[in-house]
């Protein structure tokens, strides 16, 4: 059974974090093509095609930077925080992890909030919803809470049989 939940665990970390990234450069990518193209040859430019590379954009940069928090490369001042010792190292991380997972989990009911309330609101060109095209936010902040409280996690443990 924790094998299965494990699994389905990473099924959906790496679909949100890898597999909804990638898609998204590639829109970007065609979209840019199709855009050039169209400029050129036939001298049309569709705002619908430039709104959703915005939008694969927006995806991108969220699911992209929670990925980036899951495999620890997020940018730190590492001039100083290496010349500490490894456990005083852990205690900063522990210490920043929870900071900004409280900070996080304060800020999720307001921008849920939020986001039902612009659910109204439609993009200019492509009428989507902008609770659709803002909800990767929400996510990512959700995607970076849980990475957060697995890295305490960790350098808890590594303090403690230490």
């Amino acid at each position: 059974m924790k094998n299965n939940l494990l699994k389905i665990y990473s099924f959906i970390i790496n679909f949100m974090e890898e597999t909804i990234p990638s898609i998204a450069i590639l829109l970007i990518i065609l979209v840019l093509i199709v855009q050039v193209f169209m400029r050129t040859v036939f001298r049309i430019s569709y705002t619908s095609l430039y709104e959703l590379s915005l939008w694969g954009y927006v995806w991108l940069l969220y699911f992209g930077a929670s990925y980036a928090r899951r495999k620890d490369k997020h940018v730190r001042l590492d001039i100083i925080y290496e010349k500490f010792p490894t456990k005083v190292q852990k205690g900063l991380n522990i210490f920043f992890n929870l900071f900004v997972t409280v900070v996080f989990v304060i800020l999720l009911p307001d921008i849920w909030e939020y986001l039902m309330f612009v659910s109204r609101i439609k993009t200019h060109t492509l009428r989507w919803s902008w609770t659709y095209v803002f909800s990767p936010f929400f996510i990512f902040m959700v995607l970076v809470i849980i990475h957060n409280l697995e890295y305490i996690y960790k350098d808890l443990k590594y303090i403690l049989d230490n």
